[in-house]
């Protein structure tokens, strides 16, 4: 048996290797966990032993607490890496040497008696980067043992997870968030906005497995006021009005710059209680609370959303001050002083110019006004126009069924707010 051990270790270095370097990687991952200082708080992991030195009285007791390991941690709560080991796995010493890796980082990483925002970043990258990696290695050492099929390493899982990253530092400040489709604005929730959260657990299911999702944040405070340039040709450039707040000083108070991929801008400031508004006129929207915006490292297209530049400011932006400079001979009181019908009408207008992109959005924003006027309004207006605009019957349907279940239900809490063009 030992000679045959030997065999096996000698024609599979390369593995051994590899599975080296994990440990290193795994030890520094350890490293950064809170909690395990010089007092001794919090658990702190024993290195993996060197199996193939060890008898088999001296393995024993370790190799029943790592099956204990892989029965009630690895099957029911990491499928795709227990389905790598094949029933012999006790008998392959790599097997062992790379099981007590991943159960001693899972140890140091969910034992802990505090969370944080680097702890819950380091449990994602071990369930996306270290097990993945790991189980490569151990499915390669047991393949033919078992009677399910290997599943093979993609190299996707490697990257870093950035999404996953800023989604927990926008939790760590309050700012509740959300997934999108994978280029595109549109929810990737059954709910959409409304199941925006600030639970680092739920956020980690969202976006721990699905690196090519989108990461909306839901404006207005607790998150922040975001002022859209949009970008479309000399023609259509929110620029010119920019500059205009620049040169009035109502941009004081701006926290950073963030470039959109269709050459826009994001200028980023504090929440405010302040309504999502739009200026087609001028080329800008303000979203705030009714809102949303996709933030780095989301894309659309393949293009990115990039963070420009910090301004170092923590204001608000007056968007009330910032729609009577850029427009004064528009009436910029809310739209609820309108009789309905003309409400509805003005709406239905502003829907039907929407461009993709903005439809489905635009639709649930003018829907949700129109019903804090009147909640029983014919929406049928709306409706026309959306279809006008290029949106299918069965999207048109549900955002309005949709925005009629948010204007029916309790009041929001933070996180609840309405979508908001991006």
């Amino acid at each position: 048996m030992v000679t045959a051990v030997n065999r096996a270790l000698a024609d599979d270095t390369a593995a051994l290797t590899r599975l080296d370097a994990l440990d290193r990687q795994v030890t520094e991952l350890a490293r950064r966990v809170p909690g395990r200082g010089d007092d001794g708080e919090g658990y702190q992991p024993r290195p993996a032993p060197n199996w193939w030195k060890l008898a088999a009285d001296e393995r024993r007791a370790s190799v029943a607490e790592l099956r204990d390991r892989v029965e009630h941690v690895y099957r029911p709560g990491y499928g795709h890496f227990a389905r790598t080991l094949g029933p012999c796995w006790p008998e392959h010493d790599l097997c062992l040497y790379g099981l007590d890796i991943a159960s001693q980082l899972w140890c140091a990483l969910y034992l802990q008696p505090e969370r944080s925002t680097s702890l819950l970043s380091a449990q994602a990258e071990y369930q996306i980067r270290i097990l993945p990696a790991i189980a490569a290695q151990l499915g390669d050492e047991t393949t033919g043992c078992g009677p399910q099929p290997r599943r093979q390493f993609s190299p996707e899982h490697a990257v870093k997870n950035r999404v996953l990253d800023m989604a927990l530092a926008c939790v760590q400040c309050g700012w509740f968030v959300f997934p999108c489709q994978p280029g595109q604005k549109a929810p990737a929730t059954r709910h959409g906005y409304l199941d925006a959260t600030t639970d680092p657990d739920q956020v980690i299911k969202w976006f721990g497995g699905h690196l090519e999702r989108n990461l909306a944040v839901a404006t207005g405070a607790p998150g922040p006021d975001i002022l859209d340039i949009d970008s479309r040709g000399p023609a259509a450039s929110g620029f010119p009005a920019l500059e205009r707040l620049r040169a009035a000083g109502l941009l004081q108070g701006a926290a950073a710059r963030v470039g959109t991929p269709s050459g826009g801008l994001h200028v980023y400031f504090k929440g405010s209680n302040q309504r999502t508004a739009h200026l087609p006129a001028s080329h800008i929207d303000f979203l705030a609370v009714g809102g949303y915006a996709l933030i780095p490292p989301s894309q659309i297209g393949g293009r990115p959303y990039e963070h420009l530049q910090n301004l170092g400011a923590s204001g608000h932006l007056d968007w009330g001050a910032a729609a009577r400079l850029l427009e004064p001979a528009r009436d910029h009181q809310r739209p609820a002083s309108l009789p309905a019908v003309e409400r509805i009408s003005t709406l239905a207008r502003w829907v039907a110019d929407q461009r993709e992109g903005n439809r489905n959005a635009g639709l649930f924003w003018a829907a949700n006004r129109a019903l804090e006027v009147d909640r029983a309004a014919d929406l049928s207006p709306l409706a026309t126009a959306a279809r006008q605009a290029g949106l299918p019957d069965e999207e048109i349907i549900r955002t309005l069924n949709s925005a009629r279940r948010t204007t029916q239900a309790t009041p929001r809490q933070p996180g609840q707010q309405a979508e908001g063009a991006t």
